[in-house]
């Protein structure tokens, strides 16, 4: 554990991190403790680090060509804390689980065949139960109802919506502790959005969530917490009602009012 660090009610700490591709340094020595079992929404311009600071906590950034990092990365995982580059990837990409901005569902696995087979893969449930633990994760994706029916089907006929709850339940059938999000609902229709703000509103209960969004109106709807990132900084970090209401930092304000959207000052 590093020096003088404190995992009092936090899931992940992070010190001094750069990430750079290539001659491009895009994340400029970022520090940002992650509260547990809380929903922490990332906001912030295009270009800002926002995806590469999630992808860099399951260390999904080592698949990156030409891209080195810098810094130490904390989780509390298995109720241990742990440095990331210390664990075996998959062990980490199974304890801290990761939803991409477009659904990437098995398309011509079943419905059913999707949920189980990491859970399968990795022995996490016995074979006996593999159908109850795939109706548990479905329920809580909520998704059980719509597709019930409908498991054995091939998961690309989903819709957009569905899909995406569909890997969130494959994400949560391998007993992860930590969530991340990126982007979650792009290019979802007004009711498949709420439904996965609604859920993951539900799974802070058991899980640290860490969401990654273009809107500040959704992060307003679903965090807790609030961390505003500029040119690869931290800016700002708060509770979500202090953030959006008074934020310490004039750069914040703008960005929320709008005033400063990708990059760009208006």
């Amino acid at each position: 554990m590093g020096k003088g660090l404190s995992f009092d009610k936090k899931a992940i700490i992070i010190k001094d991190l750069h990430l750079s591709i290539g001659n491009k340094e895009i994340i400029k020595g970022m520090s940002i403790e992650f509260p547990l079992k809380a929903i922490t929404a990332i906001i912030g311009p295009s270009g800002s680090g926002k995806t590469l600071l999630l992808k860099s906590i399951n260390r999904l950034v080592d698949l990156i060509p030409n891209l080195k990092s810098f810094g130490e990365i904390f989780v509390i995982l298995d109720g241990e804390v742990k440095e990331v580059h210390s664990l075996d990837p998959s062990y980490l990409r199974r304890k801290v689980g990761y939803v991409f901005q477009n659904p990437n569902p098995f398309p011509h696995l079943s419905i059913l065949e999707n949920v189980i087979i990491g859970a399968k893969l990795n022995s996490l449930v016995k074979k006996k139960d593999l159908v109850k633990w795939a109706k548990e994760k479905l329920e809580e994706a909520g998704l059980w109802e719509e597709v019930k029916d409908r498991l054995k089907e091939p998961a690309w006929k989903l819709s957009g919506g569905q899909q995406q709850r569909l890997c969130i339940a494959r994400m949560l059938a391998l007993k992860p502790e930590i969530i991340l999000l990126d982007e979650p609902t792009t290019g979802l229709d007004i009711y498949n959005t709420k439904r996965i703000e609604e859920l993951m509103v539900q799974l802070k209960e058991n899980y640290t969530v860490i969401a990654v969004t273009h809107s500040v109106d959704q992060a307003a709807r679903i965090a807790d917490y609030i961390a505003f990132l500029y040119d690869g900084r931290l800016i700002e970090f708060d509770v979500t009602s202090r953030i959006l209401k008074s934020p310490s930092k004039e750069l914040t304000e703008k960005f929320i009012t709008g005033r400063v959207l990708d990059g760009v000052r208006r």
